[in-house]
């Protein structure tokens, strides 16, 4: 769809004036859907890890999960962030 209705088959340079407003609010669009997918997919494995160790007692693998997690939730948020407000 985008490459048809927002000239994304063309280069940067190439798009006409009256596309390029919609075509950018469309890439971003799609960049911000692709960080949020990856962080729960991200996070989704990590907790099929969870719940993988639950019964078992290793210390340092829980800790390092749950630092896992924390850096996927960071790194999901500081994206989407910067995606969005990064460009003023």
């Amino acid at each position: 769809m985008a490459t048809k209705h927002f000239g994304w088959k063309l280069h940067f340079y190439d798009i006409p004036a009256d596309l390029f407003s919609i075509s950018m609010k469309s890439a971003m669009a799609s960049i911000v859907s692709w960080v949020i997918a990856a962080t729960f997919t991200r996070m989704s494995l990590l907790w099929f890890y969870k719940r993988m160790v639950d019964n078992t007692y290793i210390p340092w693998f829980h800790w390092s999960l749950i630092a896992s997690q924390v850096l996927v939730i960071s790194y999901g948020l500081v994206a989407t962030t910067v995606t969005i407000f990064g460009c003023r």
